[in-house]
């Protein structure tokens, strides 16, 4: 990912990282191996990303509070988005597994 000092661009170069990862993992439907590393990928990148965010609102919100302006319903989507993002990279993750198990009882049963 594009490394920069400005946090709300380098949050939206990650965005867009990320978004280009779920469109590789898409495309990869069929090949375990390059699926397998891309979830991985996306999973240490969403937790990384998933952080940042939290201190980037928490200066926000520190910032912002004093003038009586609230962030909270931004604060509130963005949890509910990491949320469903997590379970779902949980989801895949443990799909990932499955098919990693089935593969290694299959050569046993070969």
């Amino acid at each position: 990912m594009m490394m920069t000092t400005d946090p709300v661009a380098l949050l939206k170069n990650e965005h867009k990282a990320l978004l280009g990862q779920l469109g590789i993992l898409e495309r990869a439907e069929g090949d375990r191996g390059e699926m397998a590393l891309v979830l991985k990928t996306l999973i240490r990148d969403c937790t990384v990303h998933f952080r940042r965010e939290t201190l980037l609102f928490n200066e926000l919100d520190t910032k912002l509070s004093p003038g009586g302006r609230s962030l909270h319903p931004l604060f509130k989507e963005h949890r509910d988005l990491k949320k469903h993002a997590s379970n779902l990279l949980k989801d895949m993750s443990q799909r990932g597994k499955e098919v990693q198990s089935l593969k290694r009882m299959q050569a046993h049963l070969c």
